[in-house]
């Protein structure tokens, strides 16, 4: 029997991996002794084959347990593929683990997607990601005001693990009284860099009323320029970045982006949305303006606001 369990949300597919392993030890294996994890990505070729080849011990069945099997190396994935069909028809449970989206050009990955029992774990998004976060919450025993919901929706809506993690401890916290939007700020601040993201937006559209307006409300928000001044030059900097990998690796995946890049996988995410129409040389234009407006403020030839109004209308 072959079980593929795949998909971004790794806090819903744990769970429902501890679901089929508890219930598997519980029916077919009290002693716990035939339910074998292995990581495909750090497992030789030899060392998987014995495991999956190997025949239970005082019970009718074995549980195999195989993470980052789209992940590993090319002779392992063809031996999984060429006994894919044993696998299905074998009274063993073969349970295929990839906590990620899948890669469209990897042939094992779509033979594992039309299996029988292949369970697609997306990340929650909308009404979804906030009945998700109301239902947590109730499983904690607490309960949540919804302009908290709607807060940590829009503050983790692609971090998954992290926001499970904060849910827990704001029910903690709470001790049964409910989570309050004041509340979930305080373990959870306002995302900083949304408000960048939608800035850059603007400015790369050349929706000259719409990012005036972000920028006004931004220093009636945090009083503090000189910090979203950085956060612009960092923006423009890391699409650069983007550009140059993008360049050298034209099939590259975000995880890999942010992993070689040392940055989130929701930065990478946001920031190539950005990217369409965008050239090395426009955003060489505007770091150089960016760093104009830093020479004329360290000066005093001018004042932080209206230097970036001016930059703004420019674009």
């Amino acid at each position: 029997m072959v079980i593929f369990l795949y998909g971004p949300d790794t806090v819903r597919l744990r769970e429902h991996l501890h679901k089929l392993t508890t219930r598997f030890i519980e029916e077919r294996d009290p002693s716990g002794m035939n339910v074998t994890t292995l990581d495909a990505t750090s497992a030789s070729a030899s060392e998987l084959m014995e495991v999956m080849m190997a025949v239970p011990f005082l019970a009718s069945r074995r549980m195999v347990i195989v993470r980052g099997v789209c992940d590993a190396e090319d002779d392992i994935q063809e031996w999984i593929t060429g006994r894919l069909e044993r696998f299905r028809t074998d009274d063993d449970v073969v349970i295929f683990v990839h906590g990620d989206k899948l890669d469209a050009k990897n042939a094992l990955a779509k033979l594992l997607a039309k299996e029988q029992y292949a369970i697609a774990f997306a990340t929650p998004e909308g009404d979804a990601l906030h009945s998700w976060i109301v239902r947590r919450v109730t499983e904690l025993g607490g309960t949540i005001a919804v302009d908290a919901v709607a807060h940590l929706a829009s503050a983790l809506p692609d971090d998954m693990p992290m926001l499970g993690n904060r849910l827990h401890q704001l029910a903690l916290a709470a001790d049964g009284a409910m989570i309050t939007r004041e509340d979930a700020v305080a373990l959870v601040p306002e995302p900083a860099g949304d408000v960048v993201f939608a800035l850059m937006d603007a400015v790369v559209k050349r929706d000259h009323a719409t990012a005036l307006q972000l920028l006004e409300q931004q220093w009636q928000f945090r009083g503090d320029a000189q910090q979203l001044f950085g956060m612009l030059v960092r923006q423009f900097r890391i699409m650069a970045d983007l550009i140059s990998y993008t360049e050298a690796n034209p099939d590259a995946k975000e995880s890999d982006i942010a992993k070689s890049l040392s940055l989130h996988p929701y930065v990478v995410k946001k920031t190539r949305s950005l990217m369409r129409g965008i050239t090395r040389d426009s955003i060489a234009r505007s770091v150089d303006a960016l760093l104009t407006i830093d020479e004329k403020i360290k000066r005093g030839a001018g004042q932080m606001p209206e230097l970036l109004a001016v930059f703004i209308r420019e674009q």
